[in-house]
Order: structure tokens, then sequence, then C-alpha cells
């Protein structure tokens, strides 16, 4: 009888245990991955390119191309907005904005020499 118990009821019962104990263990929360801000990463890094048709104050207007299609795209800027070359109607642009709120924000231009 002995025997019986050291060869199957034993091993069943400790077998069940330790399963019971692995499925009853809390899981540990998430470790946040680059992945997971990735979203915020390209915000900071989304770019129009165009000819410059309005500069005005804190606003930039720029003639894009997309789908085939001309298109103006309007910026704001601000006093960290960092700007390479001499901004002009007319000009060639590449803008490096942020979006906040409905607002595209100007993070940096370049101008075309």
């Amino acid at each position: 009888m002995i025997k019986l118990f050291a060869k199957t009821i034993l091993p069943f019962a400790l077998t069940t245990v330790l399963i019971g104990g692995a499925i009853a263990s809390p899981r540990p929360a998430p470790v946040p991955t680059p992945q997971m801000d990735s979203q915020k990463t390209a915000d900071a890094s989304l770019t129009a390119s165009g000819k410059v048709v309005n500069v005005a104050g804190s606003a930039l207007t720029l003639e894009v191309k997309k789908d085939g299609k001309q298109q103006t795209v309007s910026f704001t800027t601000d006093k960290d907005t960092k700007v390479e070359g001499t901004l002009a109607v007319g000009a060639q642009a590449e803008v490096t904005y942020r979006l906040q709120g409905t607002n595209n924000v100007a993070v940096a231009i370049h101008v075309a020499s």
C-alpha cells in the first residue's frame, strides 16, 4: 500500500500543488519599452516641405504637394523654433514640427539656399 502511494498518489499530489501555485501567483506589471513611447517620438519628428507662401509674426504657411494636389499647411513658431537660413515668401523650406492640440508647432525650419 505504501509503495502504491509513493508511486502514484504522491507525484500526482506534488504536481497539482506546483501547477496550482504557478497559476495563482501574481504576474508582474509590464515594463514600458521604447516601442510604447514611440508615439511621443513620432509626434516630434513630423516634417513638411514646400514653398513658403506667408510669413507673419509667429505664423508660417507652406504650399505642399500631398496626394498629387497642392495644399497649404500652417505652422506656429515660438521662441524655441530654430530657423536655418533666411525665411521669406517664395523660398523652399522644410519644417520639422510637432502637434500641440490642433496646432502644428514648428520645432525647426530649414530654408534652402
